[in-house]
């Protein structure tokens, strides 16, 4: 392995090692560590230890979320104990630069206290534009698997129209269902009315009551008890947004509302995907520092 150059990928889902294969394609040599027995590409070293992974690296690539608690290291497919955020920031050389996904305030707390260059991929355009792709597909799947009627002419709110929301809008649009968009921004609206779709104010929730299926891609907390008593019971109110959520689920259950949050749909339904669009925008950001195979 090429010390001056050398790369480390760390723990995460099956769409790290699709990320993993984007470097080896480029001719970068990665140690691959928190995989398990997961088979791995070629030019990847698998590493048993974290430290020796770490060690003379350039650049070290977290999985996308970095951690799922703000504490350990996601790594569902390590097979040892969990390695702690602070363990990992302590080994990392003073000269590395980070790349990883969904950095928690804490994580960059850390970071920042050791002066690293670091770099959140969910924070760029490109991957938040790709990304979006996989997360309205898979949302779909949930959608058609578990409400009672077809898409086709069914009556679709999406609540949010950043990048998930607009093309969470057009996946519904194309099989058929009649969508409608909430959105908190007027251009935002505008823009959905360009593309033939209604549009309302966020403020107008209350006429989400004759929906039957509900996206939400705005990470806050819009549904309240009342709002919650006007939806259809056999309506889906499906989540795809990150904390705080739409509502709370023991409320939602409580009164009849069939609602379910989906975190991390890439991951679950499009890992290959998903896998490539990260290691795509980590290729980016190592050529951005002039880190080269």
């Amino acid at each position: 392995m090429n010390i001056h150059n050398k790369i480390a990928l760390l723990g995460g889902d099956a769409r790290m090692i699709y990320a993993l294969s984007v470097l080896s394609d480029r001719g970068f040599e990665v140690a691959a560590w928190g995989f398990g027995k997961s088979e791995l590409p070629s030019f990847s070293v698998r590493v048993r230890d974290i430290e020796d992974a770490i060690s003379h690296c350039r650049a070290v690539i977290l999985p996308t979320p970095a951690s799922r608690d703000s504490i350990t290291l996601y790594s569902p497919l390590h097979d040892r104990d969990a390695v702690t955020l602070s363990h990992l920031i302590s080994l990392l050389p003073d000269d590395c630069t980070l790349i990883g996904g969904a950095l928690s305030p804490a994580l960059k707390k850390m970071i920042e206290d050791r002066a690293l260059s670091y770099y959140d991929i969910c924070e760029s355009e490109d991957f938040a534009t790709k990304n979006a792709i996989p997360t309205a597909e898979g949302a779909l799947a949930i959608a058609i698997s578990e409400m009672p009627a077809t898409l086709m002419d069914s009556r679709c709110a999406v609540i949010g129209y950043g990048k998930c929301g607009s093309a969470m809008a057009k996946c519904l649009h194309s099989l058929g269902g009649n969508v409608s968009v909430f959105a908190r921004k007027k251009t935002a609206r505008d823009n959905a009315e360009l593309l033939g779709y209604e549009s309302f104010s966020t403020s107008e929730l209350e006429k989400l009551c004759g929906y039957d299926l509900i996206v939400n891609t705005a990470p806050a907390r819009l549904f309240d008890t009342e709002l919650l008593k006007k939806i259809k019971r056999d309506a889906l109110v499906l989540d795809i947004a990150s904390a705080p959520y739409c509502t709370d689920e023991k409320i939602a259950a409580e009164i009849g509302v069939k609602y379910l949050r989906a975190p991390s749909l890439p991951g679950k339904y499009s890992p290959l995907s998903a896998g490539k669009i990260i290691g795509e925008c980590a290729l980016d950001i190592l050529n951005m520092e002039g880190i080269t195979p």
